[in-house]
């Protein structure tokens, strides 16, 4: 069995809930990109990457580039075939493009080697070590705290346990790109507090709120955003500072 051909697919698909902070950017829509891995033999095999705008478009066109590279490789090399594409783009780093297109490819081979022996994936691992996997909901970011924590109310009222969000949206053109800067203003820093106090209030304390700061702040601002979320026992502080900064996070968690 050879590899034919790569082909990423973007799907541009309704939003599943409500972001006022995102959807007049995005027209309402949310974007997937899947990748399909085709055989002379017939067998097919689907990734995913998960990656809306801007980055979709330059891992679609990496993927057209890989496809390529691969083309006539034997699918049943997964791991050759891995490091055939990192080493081919390693001087572009070792995440970001190089490991969202690896990934997709991944986990379309492994796809492949499953249906050819015709057996679950996790049959090849070992075999499943757990009957189900925990999975939690994401809150939208209301208008007002209220808001936000009527729809989380309204999530816990289906069932979940859990949930995440993102409470600290920038509030003034600077935060915009807080990468940058690292910081976050008092009062973007508040509504964000305020968000979580509500939803605590609002689910009570069985539930697992997390949070997510998508690697935008720097030290300073990190310990002083997760100590005042600590009265609301917050289940995990995510990304608090750029994740290439090893030895910031190490000061964030010490």
């Amino acid at each position: 069995m050879k590899i034919t051909k790569v082909t990423p697919w973007l799907i541009s698909a309704p939003r599943p809930y409500l972001d006022t902070a995102n959807d007049n950017k995005a027209g309402g829509n949310r974007e997937y990109l899947f990748v399909e891995v085709n055989t002379d033999e017939g067998v097919t095999g689907w990734g995913e990457v998960t990656a809306g705008s801007p980055r979709a478009l330059p891992i679609c066109a990496g993927l057209q580039h890989v496809s390529d590279l691969i083309e006539g490789d034997d699918p049943r090399l997964i791991e050759k075939i891995w490091n055939k594409i990192f080493r081919a783009y390693t001087y572009m780093g070792s995440r970001g493009l190089t490991t969202n297109m690896i990934s997709a490819v991944d986990i379309a081979l492994w796809d492949i080697r499953g249906k050819v022996l015709g057996l679950p994936i996790s049959e090849l691992f070992g075999g499943p070590v757990r009957d189900g996997i925990p999975i939690y909901c994401h809150p939208q970011n209301g208008s007002s705290p209220e808001d936000t924590a009527q729809h989380a109310k309204a999530i816990v009222e289906t069932g979940q346990k859990a949930m995440k969000i993102d409470p600290f949206q920038p509030k003034h053109e600077e935060e915009s790109n807080g990468y940058l800067s690292g910081k976050l203003s008092p009062e973007a820093e508040n509504l964000g507090v305020a968000r979580i106090a509500a939803m605590r209030e609002a689910t009570g304390s069985d539930i697992e709120i997390m949070i997510d700061c998508h690697g935008r702040f720097d030290v300073p601002t990190a310990i002083r955003l997760a100590k005042v979320l600590e009265p609301y026992n917050i289940w995990w502080f995510e990304e608090p500072v750029p994740v290439e900064s090893t030895h910031a996070l190490r000061q964030v968690r010490e």
